[in-house]
């Protein structure tokens, strides 16, 4: 009786400490999900736009397109991070949605991505280490106080970690989280995951900590990837200035959907920001 009871309480025991192991061991294989390149590019939603290949010293490059308006250097110029998954194909639509917003864009893949080069391993740092390239490469056509960032998803943990090392004139997040240990309390919530179990961090909260640079957090309402609540919790631990626009009734990759219900708001929210980073004439002479 003791000896079944023994066999009935190990083999579920066991197999909870084997899905453990497995989230441990595999967990940048978990993280970092890259898709095969895609054929899809602003041309299908009549952009044009330039493809270039960004250097990362001697580890490669990065694949990239690079949108630009006849007057580039009077417009607002995002840079953007994308998520763990898809390629540049599958942000086609968001390039356009940035051009007809009247802003520069650049978009691009980290190594390990499309047709990026490949990493040694996908981190945390590498992903990083790509998203300072990239933006280095848009500062040498455009002047920094014109260059906001944008983050979506993991993205918006590399975005504000490139943030916390410029001087943006604005940083967007779209669907962040607070760090990737409170993402993964979210979503294992059944198994004891402590920081010291993680490769890497992506501490959005903590690069975000004393930055006096304008935030704006935008989250889906029904974000079924990154709850909401994660959203406000980060929004909370920002630091001013900051602001914040629930997108009502969408998931967590459907913005682009209903973007034209935000597109006013967020248009001049950029607007005062490159203002407001902009010198004055009399700072200029």
């Amino acid at each position: 009786m003791v000896k079944a009871l023994s066999k009935i309480i190990a083999i579920p025991l066991l197999s909870y400490c084997l899905v453990l192991a497995y989230l441990v061991v595999a967990q940048r294989s978990i993280i970092f999900v890259p898709s095969p390149p895609g054929a899809t590019t602003p041309a299908n939603y009549g952009l044009s736009y330039e493809t270039v290949a960004i250097p990362v010293g001697t580890e490669g490059s990065l694949s990239a397109w690079w949108i630009k308006h006849a007057e580039m250097e009077s417009k607002p110029t995002v840079v953007y991070c994308h998520g763990n998954g898809g390629t540049l194909s599958s942000y086609a639509y968001v390039a356009r949605i940035f051009y007809d917003l009247g802003w520069n864009a650049l978009i691009f893949d980290y190594r390990g991505y499309g047709t990026s080069s490949a990493p040694q391993e996908l981190s945390e740092e590498s992903v990083s280490k790509d998203a300072d390239r990239a933006y280095r490469w848009v500062l040498e056509r455009v002047p920094e106080q014109r260059v906001v960032i944008w983050g979506h998803s993991l993205g918006g943990a590399i975005a504000a970690r490139l943030a916390s090392q410029h001087s943006p004139a604005g940083l967007i997040l779209e669907g962040a989280f607070p760090s990737l240990l409170q993402m993964a309390k979210a979503r294992y919530p059944l198994f004891p995951i402590r920081e010291f179990m993680l490769k890497d961090s992506f501490d959005t909260a903590r690069y975000l900590k004393d930055q006096t640079f304008p935030k704006l957090f935008l989250h889906a309402e029904r974000d079924e990837i990154i709850p909401l609540s994660l959203g406000e919790e980060l929004y909370a631990a920002a630091p001013l200035p900051k602001q914040q626009l629930i997108i009502k009734g969408v998931g967590h990759n459907d913005f682009p959907s209903v973007h034209e219900q935000y597109d006013y708001t967020i248009q001049s929210i950029v607007a005062e920001w490159i203002s407001l980073s902009s010198p004055s004439p009399n700072e200029s002479k």
